[in-house]
């Protein structure tokens, strides 16, 4: 039995005009009066945009549809929030969408729509630049969300779909090789949608269209077409028929090809062994870069400065204290709106990092601390060396912080993740590191702590905006003085941990006290996909249902047999042991 693996073709549901004195108008364009035409809407049009489903597809081991439709990721499909797979309902309006000259917008929030960044796929604030033009590309029939004149990158999830999944732009050749090109349209019973055409099946291509339509604009604002065909039967479910509609992503220099590796290779794995911390270049595009900047701005009088002496990270005359400004910390990244909190969340699960992660912590990966961001203006502090397996102030071992390499599986106890939001060239300072500390068996020498001494064994990587360091908390690091005068640091720090572990105890709550809350601040999980999520679990063995991120980005539990459960229960009276 074939086995979908969704995203690459949506079809659309019909929705009924929302309101009774809003005329609202589909008019079918024929072409060359040949097999394709397109809809135009006059006015406002909403549907909803469905995963194409036919007899013989099987989903999640299930031979029945499960009604999949795209939809907001946040509650109000605010900008920078993304899209997801969701169950379709007509009356969410999150999963309501409508064409305005080429691109798609939203019902819930008519201020912004669908646009294309890098790998990602969110909403902005409509400008009518190529990145929200939407057309199909398709000469006969399949339609898909895809990049105009490149068919290397389509709109999926290219695997078994699932609640809360998020959409994004990957291989379509991948979709292709799991048979999920074809679709078909059905007629709607509502007075706003085209009725079927029971015979016949239109085809023409956007050029066509635009010649007969010369009031259009010759940019790529051409309108989503529909196939019809009899081989399918219709209608589709919960008593309106389905329209199938493609649209496609503009082909511009922001696309670079983000097919990222799916498990961690040799030379990274090599590299980190080596150093105890990897360079991993360009996870951000620079729109995601941009909108950390502009949310950092609109929350910067948040921000903390590290004044008090107590909390002072560096010996005032030592080449980490600088002139003297204290460094500012600003939390509440992920509780942010979620338009300014979605990059800063996308860390969590991001497609380049998870690979790394799992190479690093092991599948069932956890967030260990709150993230933040660090900010440091000119001749600000930086910090004394800390950390390391071999703790460098005491010298005494530190299992919180171990590394262990054994049968080529490497394993970090506790790893930091520093997101790089500004250059750091060379002799900028900002983060620094000890090559190599995270094996040592001995105690630091005095003075190089704080960089008195054997300054030359003490490395600032070279990284830019955008670049993520990946460094296990067993190798020695801090931060050199900030000296860059073009711009002021920013870097968001993350620390993850293996699935059975735990150095912070933010994820009981806001007090961190335990009781019966085990979970961590409550607005963390708005706009959250599966994978993401699945990143704020507590500690415990993967064994024990625990959700793990498989390389596609799907998720999957993880568990012990249904009898050795039953066990447990009769046994200790508890679900689990």
């Amino acid at each position: 039995m074939m086995q979908l693996r969704a995203g690459l073709v949506f079809i659309t549901i019909a929705l009924a005009a929302a309101a009774a004195d809003d005329e609202r108008v589909v008019v079918a364009v024929p072409n060359d009066g040949n097999k394709r035409r397109r809809i135009q809407g006059t006015s406002y049009y909403y549907f909803n945009v469905r995963l194409y489903w036919k007899e013989g597809y099987m989903w999640q081991e299930s031979t029945s549809e499960k009604f999949w439709c795209m939809k907001c990721q946040s509650s109000g499909c605010n900008k920078g929030s993304g899209i997801k797979i969701a169950k379709c309902d007509r009356d969410d309006w999150r999963q309501h969408f409508f064409f305005d000259d080429g691109r798609i917008r939203t019902r819930r929030n008519l201020d912004v729509c669908l646009e294309r960044s890098g790998r990602s796929i969110i909403f902005k604030g409509c400008d009518g630049s190529d990145d929200q033009l939407w057309d199909n590309l398709s000469e006969d029939g399949p339609f898909r969300l895809q990049i105009p004149g490149n068919d290397s990158k389509c709109a999926s999830q290219h695997h078994h779909p699932k609640d809360g999944e998020k959409i994004y732009m990957t291989s379509c050749k991948l979709c292709r090789d799991n048979d999920v090109a074809a679709v078909s349209a059905f007629s709607t019973t509502t007075t706003s949608i085209i009725s079927r055409s029971s015979s016949s099946s239109f085809v023409a291509s956007s050029r066509s269209w635009h010649a007969q339509n010369p009031t259009v604009s010759s940019r790529r604002t051409s309108l989503p077409a529909i196939s019809f065909s009899d081989n399918n039967p219709s209608p589709s479910a919960n008593g309106f028929s389905t329209m199938t509609t493609t649209t496609s992503m503009p082909d511009d220099d922001i696309i670079d090809d983000r097919a990222f590796p799916t498990e961690m290779t040799e030379d990274e794995r090599y590299l980190f062994d080596l150093n105890g911390y990897l360079i991993v270049r360009g996870v951000l595009t620079p729109d995601e870069i941009a909108a950390c900047h502009a949310a950092i701005n609109r929350h910067v009088d948040d921000a903390i400065p590290r004044s008090d002496q107590m909390l002072r990270n560096a010996e005032a005359g030592s080449p980490m204290y600088g002139t003297g400004p204290p460094r500012l910390d600003l939390g509440g990244i992920f509780e942010w709106d979620n338009d300014d909190s979605t990059v800063f969340k996308s860390i969590l699960a991001h497609p380049r990092l998870v690979p790394l992660f799992h190479g690093l912590l092991g599948r069932g990966y956890r967030l260990d601390h709150i993230p933040f961001v660090l900010m440091n203006d000119r001749g600000g502090e930086g910090f004394q060396l800390h950390g390391g397996t071999i703790d460098c102030a005491s010298g005494e071992y530190n299992s919180n912080l171990a590394y262990t390499c054994h049968s080529g599986i490497i394993r970090s106890n506790l790893l930091g993740c520093n997101v790089m939001l500004v250059d750091h060239d060379l002799g900028s300072g900002g983060f620094c590191v000890v090559p190599g500390s995270h094996k040592s068996n001995f105690r630091m020498p005095p003075g190089m702590i704080d960089g008195l001494k054997y300054g030359e064994y003490i490395v600032q990587p070279v990284t830019k905006a955008g670049d993520v360091v990946l460094f296990s908390e067993g190798t020695v690091h801090g931060a050199m003085a900030w000296n860059d005068e073009k711009a002021q640091r920013r870097c968001a720090l993350y620390r993850f941990a293996p699935a059975t572990m735990a150095y912070g105890r933010s994820y009981f709550g806001g007090d961190g006290g335990g009781g019966t809350t085990t979970s961590w601040p409550p607005k963390f999980y708005d706009g959250l996909d599966e994978a993401q999520r699945a990143v704020l679990e507590p500690p415990y063995a993967n064994r024990l249902d625990r959700p793990n991120i498989r390389e596609d980005g799907s998720v999957e539990i993880t568990r012990r047999s249904d009898r050795k459960r039953r066990h447990d229960r009769d046994v200790f009276g508890t679900k689990y042991f």
